[in-house]
């Protein structure tokens, strides 16, 4: 029998890390207060550290403070924010691409799914009930899910399949 034990910490977050995310066994993304890091899983060592850009959010300038979620694609890192932001980079050059708004709460979950003819959709779950769906070609918002009467707090997909998890039961 094998036994689980701790082979490595990484540090030097600037604070609590809230999301953790991983395309490959060469990288993985940790989310913290206004940055992501990005770490060499050979190495243990951070590689970049990405802060949030600042977006006007109803007028006032936000970078959406911690980041709650996160994933990774071939092509982007997207961070789904408390302050109701979606940030996207790069995932090669790690330049911002685009800050997404649209939801009315924190956003907790994210999740993508490839369509039949090939293009990514974003899902993003959030406090204020939503599940928001994005085309990550145009980075256009295309539909709002409602099902839910309660925070929507985590999503999983499986064969082209989104579930999502939710305070209402």
């Amino acid at each position: 029998d094998k036994t689980h034990q701790c082979i490595h910490s990484l540090c030097g977050v600037n604070h609590w890390v809230r999301a953790l995310a991983s395309v490959d066994d060469k990288y993985l993304y940790s989310g913290s207060y206004k940055t992501v890091t990005v770490w060499d899983t050979r190495t243990m060592q951070s590689v970049r550290n990405l802060e949030l850009p600042v977006a006007m959010i109803n007028g006032n300038p936000s970078n959406g403070g911690s980041v709650y979620c996160m994933t990774v694609t071939s092509r982007y890192i997207i961070a789904g924010t408390y302050e109701n932001i979606l940030h996207i980079w790069d995932v090669r050059t790690y330049e911002p691409l685009r800050t997404l708004t649209g939801h009315f709460g924190t956003v907790y979950a994210l999740a993508v799914i490839q369509t039949a003819d090939g293009v990514e959709r974003l899902f993003s779950a959030s406090y204020d009930t939503s599940i928001l769906v994005w085309n990550l070609d145009t980075f256009q918002c295309i539909q709002a899910l409602t099902r839910h009467d309660s925070s929507v707090d985590t999503l999983a997909t499986t064969k082209g399949t989104l579930f999502s998890g939710a305070a209402d039961h």
